[in-house]
């Protein structure tokens, strides 16, 4: 059997992961041996990677800037076996940064500084549909008219639709998407888009 085609439109970030006791108050210094990582990242990223771990040929449309972080997120991607025909590079963004602090008590805050990810065009969307794919996963991390095009263009085909409501805003009109076929908030994110915080698998407040 062949495998199944999953288009990724998404992130990619390099997540620079710091491991901290406990987080500096405002113009404190705290010297910490937690230790730091730079990881590939970005939600987009990951689910490609997990699809093609899952056994779908996995093919990644995303932005890169053309830095070092970009280059090897590249060639990360490669290494790993995901299509990267459809990563393009910016040369005038810098590669999306996400910067993850990690508390002793295991308390994490990150900040996300979306770079090349901000650029991603209506352009790059077409051409990555060229790939014919057999599903579409969406993310938020994106700018949304890009995930409404992606997602139109899909429907137009008839091509099932998975959206990762991270990151979700209430400023997010839903309305502009057609019908999809999983639309998956986690908990806060279903409050922010609902104004119900779900605590039971039936769905009562």
């Amino acid at each position: 059997m062949s495998k199944k085609r999953v288009l990724i439109i998404g992130s990619s970030n390099l997540d620079f992961v710091m491991n901290m006791y406990k987080l500096p108050e405002a113009g404190e210094t705290v010297i910490d041996n937690g230790g730091v990582a730079y990881i590939p990242g970005g939600k987009g990223a990951s689910a490609a990677i997990a699809f093609s771990r899952l056994g779908a040929e996995s093919v990644f449309c995303a932005k890169l800037g053309a830095d070092i972080h970009g280059q090897k997120l590249y060639n990360y991607y490669k290494e790993i076996g995901l299509n990267t025909a459809y990563i393009k590079v910016d040369h005038d963004t810098p590669t999306g940064l996400a910067v993850v602090l990690k508390e002793g008590d295991g308390t994490t805050r990150s900040v996300v500084y979306p770079g090349a990810n901000a650029q991603l065009t209506t352009e790059i969307i077409l051409e990555a549909f060229e790939c014919n794919p057999d599903a579409l996963y969406l993310g938020f991390e994106i700018p949304y008219p890009m995930v409404v095009a992606a997602a139109k263009v899909a429907a137009s085909k008839g091509i099932p639709i998975f959206i990762d409501a991270t990151a979700a805003s209430k400023e997010l009109d839903l309305e502009l998407l057609p019908p999809v076929e999983v639309f998956s908030p986690n908990e806060q994110e279903a409050l922010e888009l609902t104004g119900i915080l779900p605590t039971s698998m039936d769905g009562e407040e």
